[in-house]
C-alpha cells in the first residue's frame, strides 16, 4: 500500500561532507572531487532505475554531468560551515509502475525545485528486504540559484526561504497531492496524506521510522532499539 515519506536534509561542510560524495553515494558511481583530490568510489554500490540532472534556463549545459556540477558547487562555496546542497528523499508508492515513478518524480521536482531556480541532481531506487521491493527517490538539490549574469551561468546568493519551514510544509503537501493525482490517473483508489496522525485526530500513536539499515540489522539477528520500539507500539495498538 502506498506510505508517505518525505524528508529533507542538509550537505554541510561542517559536518565533514563533500557533496561530491554525496552524490556519487546517490547515483552508485564514481567521482572524482576536485577540493580534496581524491576519488568517491561508489560504483560497486549500483545504480538506480533512473538518474538525471534537471536545470533551470539559466544553467551551464555542461552541469549535466554531475561530476562538473558538484565540483563547481564546492568551489563556489568557501566556508568551512558551507551548507553545500540539500537532499530530499521520497518514497514512491508499490501500485505505479517503474517508468510512472520516474515521471511522478520528475515532474515534482521540476515544478517545485527546478522552475524555483534550482539545480537537481535525481536518482529512483529500488531496495529488496523481507517486506518486499520498496523503491525510493532521492533529490540533491543547489542550495543557490541558477542565475546567469551577463549570459554567464553561475550561482546567486543562498535563497533562505529553501530553509524555512513554511517552503518545507509546502513540499509535503506538493508531494502529496503529486503522488495522488499520479495515483488516481493510473486508477488507483489508495491515497497518501502528509499530514500527521494527531493533525488528523485518528488517535492512533504513529510508528517510527525505522530506516533499511535497522532493518536488515534485525534480520541478522542483531539488536536494533528502533525495531524493539515499533513492535512495542503494535502491541499497544492491539491492546
Amino acid at each position: 500500500m502506498a506510505i508517505f515519506h518525505f524528508n529533507a536534509s542538509l550537505v554541510k561542510r561542517s559536518a565533514g561532507r563533500s557533496v561530491v560524495a554525496a552524490a556519487a553515494w546517490q547515483r552508485g558511481i564514481d567521482l572524482r572531487d576536485e577540493r580534496l583530490g581524491r576519488w568517491h568510489a561508489f560504483a560497486r554500490r549500483g545504480g538506480g532505475w533512473w538518474s538525471a540532472i534537471l536545470l533551470p534556463d539559466t544553467a551551464d549545459t555542461a552541469w549535466l554531468d554531475p561530476e562538473r556540477l558538484w565540483n563547481a558547487v564546492e568551489a563556489r562555496e568557501r566556508r568551512v560551515d558551507a551548507q553545500l546542497a540539500r537532499c530530499i528523499k521520497v518514497v514512491l508508492p508499490h501500485e505505479l509502475a517503474p517508468d510512472q515513478n520516474v515521471e511522478l518524480v520528475r515532474g515534482f521536482a521540476q515544478r517545485q525545485l527546478v522552475d524555483t531556480g534550482m539545480a537537481v541532481d535525481v536518482t529512483v531506487r529500488l531496495v529488496t528486504d523481507k517486506g518486499g521491493p520498496q523503491a525510493f527517490a532521492s533529490m540533491l538539490t543547489t542550495t543557490r540559484a541558477i542565475v546567469a549574469v551577463d549570459g554567464v551561468p553561475g550561482f546567486g546568493n543562498k535563497v533562505t526561504v529553501w530553509n524555512s519551514r513554511a517552503t518545507l510544509m509546502a513540499w509535503r503537501m506538493a508531494w502529496a497531492d503529486a503522488v495522488n493525482i499520479s495515483l488516481e490517473s493510473n486508477g488507483c483508489t489508495v491515497r497518501v496524506d502528509h499530514r500527521s496522525m494527531a493533525t488528523r485526530a485518528l488517535g492512533v500513536e504513529p510508528q517510527i521510522h525505522v530506516g533499511i539499515v535497522a532493518k536488515r540489522r534485525h534480520e541478522r539477528g542483531l539488536r536494533s532499539d528502533r525495531v524493539i520500539e515499533n513492535e512495542a507500539i503494535i502491541r499497544r495498538r492491539v491492546c
